[in-house]
């Protein structure tokens, strides 16, 4: 889907935050005449107590023009683009480690686990994977009507998953026990280096200018919005 307005040309900056797919409106743009809200629109209050109003969506669908890991001043920064028919790119932005460094955020150890079977030639949409419990597992590919992470029905996804190695325990001095996901996300990083480098390669990409360095914000809260 398109995005409503555009920002800087064709260009759109899309969060993900509070479980959706978010971009930034003004508030004539999201208020009915009578002051109620728009459908696909919602009104909330960010870390730095500002009341923001945005255009959300649950997927977004078209050919992904962009991906990218790039320095910014929220440190290392996945920048996906999605070029929609009308020409329209969203510029999806995320945190590619989590603060210890040594981990992937949920987004982007969900971008490893999927990437390297997607078809950069053909149309994809992007969902956002949640619990049961409405918490964020990451974003989900589907290609082809094909639902990429699904292990049980997908057997080329689960033969690719099969070789990402598994999370080891480890006890602390104290006795405290502890997952160390190091070796898994080192893996997943990989498939998204490879990712690019076949993307650019394959020359379907990567020809938009990227936003300047902050222009992405990090993951903002527990995701659970039902749209």
């Amino acid at each position: 889907m398109s995005f409503g307005h555009k920002e800087e040309g064709n260009l759109k900056y899309v969060q993900i935050v509070d479980g959706a797919f978010a971009v930034k409106v003004t508030e004539q743009e999201a208020l009915n005449p009578d002051g109620t809200l728009k459908v696909n629109h919602r009104k909330r209050v960010n870390k730095k107590g500002d009341t923001v109003y945005e255009f959300v969506a649950h997927s977004v669908s078209g050919v992904i023009d962009r991906l990218q890991i790039r320095d910014s001043d929220f440190g290392p920064q996945v920048s996906l683009g999605v070029r929609f028919e009308d020409d329209t790119i969203a510029a999806i932005g995320f945190s590619l480690m989590n603060d210890d460094g040594s981990t992937l955020t949920t987004i982007s150890s969900s971008l490893g686990d999927q990437i390297g079977l997607v078809d950069f030639s053909k149309p994809v949409k992007i969902g956002l994977s949640k619990s049961k419990e409405g918490k964020l597992r990451g974003i989900a590919f589907e290609q082809g009507g094909v639902y990429i992470p699904n292990s049980k029905e997908n057997e080329k996804f689960a033969s690719h998953i099969s070789h990402r190695p598994q999370p080891v325990e480890k006890t602390s001095l104290t006795g405290e026990k502890k997952w160390d996901w190091s070796a898994p996300s080192e893996w997943q990083y990989n498939q998204i280096k490879k990712a690019i480098d076949r993307f650019v390669q394959e020359g379907v990409g990567n020809t938009t200018e990227a936003p300047a360095q902050g222009e992405f914000p990090t993951l903002e809260g527990n995701p659970d919005l039902p749209f």
